[in-house]
């Protein structure tokens, strides 16, 4: 049986200048698009939402499974670019 991360959730920015450059809010929406994809399919049953704000918030009853979550997002987030 696949692991489900119901009772997870994350925000994506969509905040241009959080991704270290110059894009515009089309690109920034469609690169938050593509991260969110690529989150809810590594991590089945997660909600996603987004945020105006400067971060990515994780929320979850684990402390293990955010912290994987975190480390997946600092090492994948470049390939929706």
């Amino acid at each position: 049986m696949k692991h489900t991360y119901s009772g997870y959730s994350v925000d994506i920015t969509t905040e241009p200048a959080f991704y270290g450059s110059v894009l515009t809010e089309a690109e920034t929406i469609a690169l938050a698009s593509r991260l969110s994809d690529m989150v809810e399919e590594a991590f089945p049953g997660i909600l996603v939402y987004f945020s105006h704000e400067d971060c990515r918030t994780i929320c979850g009853p684990d402390k293990s499974v955010r912290e994987q979550i975190h480390v997946w997002l600092e090492n994948n987030w470049l390939a929706a670019v």
